[in-house]
């Protein structure tokens, strides 16, 4: 009955769905299993960021090079992916990494790199967006 996922006298006001996705973050919870998920938000930025400078190249050869390194790049999420699913439930890897993939690219990505303009309204929706894929998979657990 107790642990610190049950619901105590201090907690009840708390939406369950909160307690919920607390309990699916806990299944991640040795350092290699934190590490690439780092990784993995990492390889899945880095590729759509090359993506998007060879969609911007200028030249058939830097075209090239950029999707080369964009792919690779992918390659290198799969993997990580992959080796992410063999430490945690589908149901788990699944909506963590695409939440911090969605993350990683709109807000470091299009705004770090490529000083694109975020409204608070957009921030607001990249927000959501990340936290209902997180709850979405809390659910199905």
């Amino acid at each position: 009955m107790g642990g610190p996922l049950a619901l105590g006298a201090s907690n009840r006001r708390l939406p369950f769905a909160f307690w919920r996705g607390l309990a699916i973050l806990s299944q991640l919870s040795t350092m290699g299993t934190l590490l690439a998920l780092v990784w993995y938000c990492g390889f899945v930025t880095g590729a759509n960021l090359l993506l998007k400078l060879s969609a911007d190249a200028h030249g058939v050869w830097l075209f090239l090079a950029f999707q080369a390194a964009g792919n690779l790049a992918g390659l290198g999420g799969v993997l990580v992916y992959t080796w992410l699913m063999r430490r945690v439930p589908l149901h788990v890897a699944f909506p963590l990494t695409r939440g911090a993939g969605v993350l990683g690219v709109q807000l470091v990505g299009s705004v770090l790199v490529f000083h694109e303009v975020f409204s608070p309204r957009e921030l607001i929706g990249a927000i959501v967006v990340a936290a209902g894929i997180i709850l979405v998979g809390a659910r199905s657990a």
